[in-house]
């Protein structure tokens, strides 16, 4: 109908929490179909109309994960505040219209466009051209080539203790060019932490450490056996879901009592490497073999899902990840990482070494990367030469420009994008850098949204611990923040939901995804659909095809 007003939303509790709470940090886990972009377009529209205080448009930083993100969002912002102006008596509403006014001017884009203006409003910190250019995706891998190259030709001529030459005969067949993408990937990987030298220092060390002290006693040893003991606790998990589903199958009671035995196997290894070892249970799975199944008829219903289920065990316990790690003796694993150390040690000095020729040759273009607004970002909001991320006067000013900040998608950020929000945030008030938010007047003010269950860009070194990590420590701190949870699924009907429930709840363990799919995950239906009859479907059956 022309003219027809368009219907209210009625939100839900948890998304008005979302939506109006502040004074303190937000964690807000968002399940698929949960309204989230709703519920931040929403937020945003409260804080500048009806939270007290109420902020300017422009007092907001919005941070998206794309170009088209962000614009939806500016869009999304600004046809609320329209319905919001054209719903009020008097509609010349002066306040309102001048948030309308300021829209254009709305810190609202990716980080990397907030990074971008950064640099270029204090380019004079670093000695920046304040002219300088991106350099896109093409240019940037060319020159990393070609500056890899240049390195290595060099590296032949230096090569006087052969150490190059073994690193490239041993590991790279002989052709330097198959080293090129590990020195790349490891040189991105260090853009995305911190403190990268502190990283390669305890590169080597670890190495040196595990070589030659006690194993066990050493970090690399610890996450090893941490390592082997959490595949043995899913492989035992694995074992006991068998029993319990063999269990319910009529006729099968010895393929229970096989895979009983193979459980008492289990648990016998988690014993040796908690009393022995590793030594002890290398040697135990090395002579593992597991017994002949027993003898059922072919015809009783479920014998050949119950095999099948059994010699998933099995084969996992003979040829799986576990027997791969833990098949070496503490010996073997020292005399692997004595062979290695030289070469890992070169293959750091090469990264070492491309890091510095890479400067060199985008400064020379005026080039940047996307790499380095974010660690020139961070360099500008950090306090020079001072522990910890304590917030420089660049950071202190955005404090008091930017009244909140927000976030989405923040499932997928690394640690230097998460230094760069806790600093541009009052989040680095605390009371551990004696920068206390009581003391400023300024309340904690970091707003984040996303769904650990949906982070699909650990390739672009993405860390979806840290999401698992914030939300852990606002449930036992509730002081630091608060962790609101959006179930409620408003695209799928209530069957499909429960089987998605069912799924994950055994797919997605911490063991196997780090992610323990628990009530606090589970989608439930929030809208409401016709009753299905002969013209349209209810929902079920669900088809569920393994590929």
């Amino acid at each position: 109908m022309i003219g027809a007003s368009k219907p209210k939303i009625t939100w839900t509790p948890e998304q008005l929490a979302g939506i109006q709470t502040t004074g303190h940090s937000l964690l807000v886990s968002a399940a698929a179909g949960s309204g989230k972009t709703a519920v931040l377009a929403a937020r945003c529209a409260h804080l500048v109309c009806d939270a007290e205080p109420p902020c300017d448009v422009d007092q907001l930083l919005v941070v998206t994960f794309t170009e088209a993100a962000a614009a939806e969002m500016k869009h999304r912002i600004e046809t609320v505040l329209r319905e919001r102006l054209a719903g009020r008596a008097d509609e010349d509403d002066p306040r309102l219209v001048r948030q309308l006014a300021l829209v254009e001017r709305a810190q609202v884009s990716t980080l990397h466009g907030f990074c971008s203006r950064l640099l270029r409003q204090n380019f004079h910190l670093l000695g920046l051209d304040p002219g300088f250019s991106m350099l896109d995706g093409d240019e940037g891998k060319l020159l990393r080539i070609e500056v890899a190259r240049d390195l290595f030709t060099d590296r032949y001529e230096l090569d006087t203790d052969g150490q190059f030459g073994r690193l490239v005969r041993f590991y790279a067949n002989g052709d330097d060019e198959q080293l090129i993408p590990h020195i790349v990937r490891i040189h991105e990987m260090l853009g995305s932490v911190v403190e990268p030298q502190d990283w390669l220092t305890r590169a080597r060390a670890r190495i040196q450490e595990a070589a030659t002290g006690l194993l066990e006693k050493s970090e690399a040893g610890r996450e090893l056996v941490k390592l082997v003991t959490d595949k043995l606790t899913a492989l035992h998990s694995r074992c006991t879901a068998a029993i319990t589903s063999v269990a319910q199958m009529d006729g099968l009671s010895k393929y229970t009592d096989y895979l009983t035995t193979l459980l008492t196997t289990l648990e016998d290894w988690r014993d040796q490497l908690e009393s022995k070892g590793l030594d002890t249970l290398a040697q135990s799975i090395k002579g593992f073999s597991a017994p002949r199944l027993p003898t059922i008829k072919s015809d009783v219903p479920g014998k050949t899902l119950a095999v099948a289920v059994i010699d998933s065990v099995r084969e996992e316990m003979k040829n799986g990840a576990l027997a791969e790690i833990a098949r070496f003796s503490r010996h073997e694993w020292q005399a692997g990482l004595q062979s290695i150390a030289p070469h890992a040690n070169t293959l750091l000095d090469l990264v070492e070494e491309f890091a510095h020729r890479y400067r060199q040759a985008k400064d020379q273009t005026r080039r940047l990367d996307f790499n380095d607004l974010e660690r020139f970002a961070l360099q500008i909001l950090r306090q020079p030469d001072a522990e910890g991320l304590r917030p420089s006067g660049v950071a202190r000013g955005y404090h008091t420009q930017f009244h909140h900040v927000l976030v989405d998608e923040y499932q997928d950020i690394n640690e230097v994008q998460d230094a760069i929000l806790h600093l541009v945030s009052r989040e680095c008030l605390s009371s551990n850098s004696g920068l206390s938010t009581q003391n400023s007047g300024l309340s904690s003010n970091l707003f984040c949204v996303g769904d650990v269950k949906q982070s699909i860009y650990r390739f672009r070194l993405a860390e979806p611990e840290r999401f698992l990590k914030r939300s852990e420590r606002f449930k036992v701190q509730c002081s630091e923040g608060q962790v609101i949870d959006l179930q409620a699924n408003f695209r799928s009907r209530p069957p499909l939901l429960t089987v998605l429930n069912h799924l994950f709840t055994r797919l997605m363990t911490a063991e196997a995804t780090d992610i323990e799919y628990d009530l606090s995950h589970h989608l439930h239906p929030g809208a409401t659909f016709p009753p299905g009859d002969a013209t349209s479907f209810s929902g079920a059956p669900v088809e569920l095809h393994l590929l």
